[in-house]
């Protein structure tokens, strides 16, 4: 048996394994719920015992006094509270405290929602699901749930996961709005998911290519004129490919035995070589206009 840790640890420092992995995509309101119904207890880890999951506010509502910027968070000992009060974290603000029993209605109103989204998916075209998915997100993100919330995270994902092996056929707008779903999932899967982790992976993945795609076009648009920005995006480019190259080598899943790398890992190592004698060729004409200048 190998076992591999997402990132460096230290001699004596304790490590820790989710209940179940698919959990880790929920908020401490559901997640907490589903451990109480399975195992009868509220786990107490460094995640769930912080009212703000780590900075991540994946279960916080967005204060509704107007004017106010604040969320509803936990209080400091809601793993110990039988009937947890949650109150705005905007300190001057005089909101009345909400039981987490109503934050679970709400929350619950807003799941089933969608769920119902969900259901017909896999019978409706990509492009209707994507406009279902951005509208369901435009209309819950800052508005009643936190922009981190896990409701809002499960439809960018679901989003990003549907578009992911379609970005060519993408415009030019949204193909922008997947580069900024993938770095809204990337900016939490750095928090929830640090290290070699299969959501990191996966979402540099997706913005190696967008941005290659994004790369091409500007290259295109200035007939072949280098310019520092398009340098700079390379650069991001090439970052992303190699710390997803990282996950993938080492993804024993997707490979036998006898081979030195799975399918992903080829294909991302083809894109890694591609993407350098790119970057070599533009930085050779960036230094020959210099030189020439």
């Amino acid at each position: 048996m190998r076992i591999r840790t997402s990132q460096a640890i230290e001699k004596g420092e304790i490590l820790t394994v989710s209940y179940n992995p698919n959990w880790g995509y929920f908020g401490n309101l559901k997640r907490m719920k589903m451990i109480g119904d399975t195992g009868g207890f509220r786990c107490n880890c460094r995640r769930c015992a912080d009212p703000t999951e780590l900075n991540t506010f994946m279960s916080s509502l967005t204060c509704p006094l107007p004017n106010c910027t604040g969320n509803f968070v936990p209080p400091v000992n809601s793993s110990t509270e039988k009937f947890p009060i949650w109150t705005c974290s905007n300190n001057p603000c005089q909101c009345i405290v909400c039981p987490e029993t109503e934050l679970l209605q709400l929350t619950e109103n807003v799941e089933q929602e969608w769920n119902e989204i969900i259901s017909n998916f896999k019978f409706l075209p990509v492009s209707v699901s994507v406009q279902l998915m951005g509208k369901f997100i435009s209309s819950h993100s800052g508005t009643m749930l936190h922009r981190h919330h896990w409701l809002i995270q499960q439809a960018s994902r679901t989003l990003v996961r549907t578009v992911g092996n379609h970005i060519k056929e993408l415009s030019a707008h949204h193909l922008i709005d997947f580069i900024t779903q993938c770095r809204y999932l990337l900016e939490i899967a750095n928090i929830l998911n640090p290290g070699i982790s299969l959501e990191r992976a996966l979402m540099q993945l997706y913005l190696s290519r967008a941005l290659f795609l994004q790369y091409k076009s500007m290259l295109h648009q200035n007939h072949g004129d280098t310019s520092q920005k398009i340098v700079q995006i390379l650069d991001e480019i090439r970052y992303f490919q190699q710390e997803s190259f990282l996950y993938w080598r080492n993804d024993i899943q997707s490979k036998s035995l006898q081979e030195p790398m799975g399918f992903e890992a080829q294909q991302l190592n083809g894109e890694i070589i591609m993407v350098l004698s790119e970057y070599e060729h533009l930085i050779n004409n960036t230094n020959a206009a210099t030189i020439n200048c």
